[in-house]
């Protein structure tokens, strides 16, 4: 297969095993894809600073879906950025406030915002995640505009069918991992801002592979000519894939092969 351009997720499918930093190895891979053009996009529920620091050797020469498709970047450049309604949001944040053992984060362009309950949810974004990451009092209360709402249970999600009942109608509300929904304006996923980056690229969705994992990785490989998922993947994504794949670094290592 020959492909154009290359959108991978991160956690659970480039990261994998409580990895906090992309291999020496499968940066060395992406980077040759990019040195013979195919143009390699993060599509992540992580913020662009986070990804920034993870792609570093050559972070100026590939896309960025953020935030699980709010946000969408080449290079230095933002190419799209869509915001939810604050009262939703605010909303959101109430029910979040209300149910104990959650913690709330607020993406924003540059940081992320958060009122912790405990300080380990701090310490937990800082030090595993690896996300720029600002305490304020009162996330009612934000410098910018929202675009994307995350829940985080340390112990596991067990009720997204409730956080669907209540805002599955005016949001996309996704689960990221097993520790995070991730509530996003309707719409607005890792697809459509692979859309929005392959348009602006001039790239056609049949050259292109995707790799996932997870609930929110669907709108992604269902419009790409190559979607690829992991043999760990969320069941709920089994069938949608053209290959499945160990690691990433197989598929990595096949298409620099070719």
């Amino acid at each position: 297969m020959r492909i154009k351009a290359l959108a991978c997720d991160l956690d659970g499918t480039l990261l994998i095993n409580g990895d906090k930093t992309v291999s020496e190895e499968d940066l060395g891979l992406i980077e040759k894809l990019i040195d013979e053009g195919v143009f390699f996009v993060a599509a992540s529920g992580r913020q662009y600073a986070n990804l920034q620091k993870l792609f570093y050797p050559f972070k100026e020469r590939m896309g960025y879906i953020c935030e699980n498709g709010c946000l969408s970047i080449i290079g230095d450049k933002i190419i799209d950025k869509e915001v939810m309604d604050p009262d939703i949001a605010h909303k959101i944040i109430d029910r979040g406030r209300l149910k104990e053992g959650c913690e709330i984060l607020v993406s924003g362009v540059n940081t992320c915002y958060i009122e912790p309950k405990n300080m380990s949810f701090y310490d937990h974004m800082v030090n595993f995640v690896g996300n720029d990451t600002t305490i304020v009092d009162n996330l009612k209360e934000l410098p910018e505009e929202y675009f994307k709402v995350s829940l985080f249970e340390k112990d596991g999600i067990f009720d997204i069918d409730y956080w669907k009942e209540e805002f599955g109608q005016c949001c996309n509300v996704v689960i990221g991992t097993d520790c995070w929904i991730d509530i996003t304006p309707k719409g607005v996923n890792k697809g459509s801002a692979l859309e929005r980056l392959l348009i602006h690229m001039g790239i056609s969705s049949e050259d292109v592979m995707a790799i996932g994992d997870n609930e929110n990785d669907i709108e992604m490989l269902k419009m790409v000519g190559w979607p690829v998922i992991m043999n760990s993947s969320n069941p709920v994504i089994f069938g949608l894939e053209r290959i499945r794949t160990q690691t990433v670094t197989d598929m990595l290592r096949k298409l620099v092969e070719e």
